[in-house]
């Protein structure tokens, strides 16, 4: 015999139930999607698909645009150090990492 725990089962008033290893492992197969299919946790509004359309359709072009920086903060420049180490990398050839 399995002794399953959960929340509490609003139904059957309890948190446990008991039945037999063989129908404890069938339930839990069952949760396993078959060979080549694509379990889907998201269906509807909460989908990916739905949440990326929805910021698009609020204001067209919103997710294309760039944000304009704040007004009144100054803009972010790199450091003296950073600058010259970062112009030395853009200059190195990628694949051999030679000048």
């Amino acid at each position: 015999m399995v002794v399953y725990r959960s929340h509490m089962h609003k139904g059957l008033k309890r948190n446990f139930q008991l039945m037999p290893g063989a129908q404890w492992l069938e339930l839990l197969c069952r949760h396993i999607p078959d060979r080549f299919e694509h379990l889907v946790r998201y269906v509807g509004w909460y989908s990916t698909r739905v949440r990326g359309d929805r910021p698009r359709k609020a204001v067209p072009g919103a997710a294309v645009q760039a944000h304009a920086p704040c007004q009144g903060f100054p803009t972010y420049q790199p450091g003296e150090r950073w600058r010259r180490m970062s112009a030395g990398v853009a200059s190195r050839n990628a694949t051999t990492g030679r000048a």
